[in-house]
This record gives C-alpha cells, structure tokens and sequence, in this order.
C-alpha cells in the first residue's frame, strides 16, 4: 500500500516488493491512492501481471483524513483479507488513521516503511504524534538507512521495532560500451558527459547543477549535461540551460530505460538537498559510473565519499565545480572511482538481498533466503 502514485522511487520501491513477493510465489495485490497520477506506473505492474489497485480513501498526508476515510479504507481492505500489509510511507511520518484502519480490518502483521529522513524540527508535531501511536500498532518499520533511523527515534519511535534494509538496485537491462551508447543517443564521442536522472522538483537542485557545470570553463568546451525525468521544474531549468550551458546540455525526459543513459556517462552528478536513499547514485554505479552528490540523508551511505564517488556538503553544492575540474583532467582517478562505484552496487545493494529481507520481514515464518549476500556494515546488525 502507498498512498502516492507517480512514477518516483517510492513507488518504485512498492513495485520492487510486490515483484519479489509474486515471484517467490505469493499472493500479491497492491494499493495505491486514486486517481494514478502518472499511468505509466501501471505499465509495471502489467508487465509482471501483478494486481493493482486504487483507493480514494488512501490518502496523502496533506489531504484531509476523516473518519469516513478510515473506515472506507478499513471496508477496502477487508475484503482483501491479507496475511500482511506492506504500507509505504513517503516521508518518515506515518498516519495513525491508516494503522487504525488495518487494525480493524483484522490484519495481523503490519510492516510500515518510510522513505526520506526530514528533520524531525520541521514536523508538526500532530505529524509526530500521530507517528509514535502509529508505531505502538505496526509490527516493524522499515528504515533504508541509519539517517533516517536516527530520525525516527528523534521523533519518539522506539529503536526495537526499526529494521534497517538498505534499497536494491535494479539490474540494468542492457550492457552497453560508452561509444555504442552515445551512437545511440546521438552524442559526441569525445564529449566528458555529466548526466543527472530525476523527478525535476525544486529540492532536486538541478538547476544548482547547470550553473555548477557552467563554471567550470573546460566543460564549456568540451562538455555536455544530460538530463533525464519531467517534472514541474522543466521549463524554468531548459530556460536556464539554453542561458548557461548553449550548445552543451540535452533534455532527454522520461526515460523508461536507462541503460544507454547510465553508459554514455562520464560522471553523475544529483545535487538533491535530500535524498531518502539515492537508487541513482547505484544504477550509475551498475555501469561503472562514479556520481557526486550532496552530504544529505541517504546518499552518504549510496555513495562512499572519495572511493565510489563524492559527497559535497548540503549548504555549498557548488564545491561540485572543483570536483569536475578535477576530474576532467584525471581520467586515471575517475576509472578508479567508476570500479568502485561497481562493486558498492553489486555487492552492498544488491536487489535480491532487499527482496529477501523484505519477505522474511513480512512473513517471519517462511525459510530463510537462498542467497544471503555481503551487507553494509550498518546494515548488517538488524
């Protein structure tokens, strides 16, 4: 169950549990708040021929939850009658109406999952309170990260019920070399591409992103920024590209296969003021890119500062043009660095992994994973 539904990575998230609970042979239906905003997530669900469905009862934070609500949700699922509920949160705060609804439907396991860790400080505090009662009614809540753990526990959740399992990074679905990807999308071949995938949101920074490229004068001559996603930012940051970056930036927009993307590139850079996790920084790293990103939530733990990658600090993205320049002109450090990127995403963010820690999770019955693969070390211990 998510209450949002656009093609973000929360939703991608929902859909990643979903598959991995069909294919090891369960029976899987999931929820979504109604109307879909973005059809294509549909298409996912279709592919896999697993259920999908709306509920105007299953609402976003922001909206107003009445008793009506609770009680139509609480009547929608009952006549699912699940064993467990997966409910996903998109911030860190979760409504307690929600649980209430659950309750009563006779569900008998409740796993809630929160995704992006923002400062307890900036919450209302009915948003919290209503997250430590609806922490006293779930079985467990899922963490992606020890940010976003520390968080929770600031807001008042208590540490026994917090299971950390770090995001799976989904396969690549083609392996291509950098020339014959950059054939295909129709790029230089001797162009050092930078290339950013995103939900063009203002917290996503990617206009922080142009003008960081754009002060660095080597890449106006031989560099060019790829960006990928739509989003309500993208008029305001093509107007700012055709301004900072003329000749050297290509708007790509929605992609529904990266592959050739993440292989064109030379480095990724997402400058986001917060990221709950940072799946792209490892889908980059699937095909041997490094990426930078900012010293915010989840992406210092997708991206190890100096070995896979680098971090800037939050309140000074712009150290990401020093970072450029240098790279520009070290492609010894930066081949290191793609290596790195490498074996971090294969290795610590495996998507078997998740699936599996998520399904022993949900049922706690069911025998152990076949695959048990290398975890990060602030993982591993829960």
């Amino acid at each position: 169950m998510c209450p949002v539904s656009t093609v973000g990575g929360t939703e991608r998230v929902v859909f990643q549990v979903a598959r991995g609970a069909a294919h090891a042979g369960l029976t899987v239906k999931t929820l979504l708040t109604h109307p879909i905003e973005q059809p294509e997530l549909m298409t996912w669900y279709r592919t896999e021929h697993i259920p999908l469905a709306t509920s105007r009862f299953l609402k976003p934070r922001c909206a107003r939850h009445l008793l009506s609500s609770m009680l139509g949700l609480r009547h929608e699922v009952s006549l699912l009658a699940p064993r467990a509920v997966n409910l996903h949160n998109p911030g860190n705060t979760i409504l307690a109406t929600d649980l209430m609804a659950l309750k009563l439907a006779g569900v008998k396991r409740i796993v809630c999952s929160v995704h992006h860790p923002l400062e307890p400080a900036t919450l209302p505090r009915s948003w919290k309170a209503s997250t430590r009662l609806a922490a006293s009614m779930c079985d467990r809540i899922v963490v992606t990260s020890p940010a976003l753990k520390a968080n929770m526990e600031e807001i008042g959740v208590p540490e026994r019920i917090l299971h950390t399992i770090p995001l799976g990074v989904e396969p690549l679905q083609r392996r291509l070399d950098r020339s014959e990807a950059r054939k295909e999308l129709d790029i230089p071949q001797d162009a050092f591409v930078v290339g950013a995938l995103a939900r063009m949101e203002p917290y996503k920074r990617l206009d922080v992103l142009i003008r960081a490229c754009s002060a660095v004068p080597e890449f106006g001559r031989r560099g060019m920024l790829l960006l990928a996603g739509t989003g309500p930012e993208e008029s305001r940051l093509k107007a700012l590209a055709a301004e900072w970056l003329p000749g050297r930036h290509r708007f790509l927009g929605r992609i529904a296969e990266p592959s050739a993307f993440y292989a064109s590139l030379d480095l990724f850079g997402l400058l986001s003021q917060l990221e709950g996790f940072g799946l792209v920084y490892g889908e980059a790293g699937l095909a041997g890119v490094p990426s930078v990103g900012c010293d915010a939530g989840g992406a210092r733990y997708a991206i190890r500062n100096g070995e896979s990658g680098f971090l800037v600090p939050v309140n000074h993205p712009e150290g990401f043009s020093e970072i450029l320049a240098g790279l520009m002109e070290s492609p010894q450090t930066l081949e290191r660095l793609g290596l790195h990127a490498k074996r971090l995403a294969e290795s610590e963010l495996s998507l078997s992994e998740f699936e599996n820690r998520y399904l022993s999770l949900l049922f706690p019955g069911r025998a152990a994973p076949l695959i048990r693969e290398a975890l990060p070390p602030w993982a591993a211990s829960n």
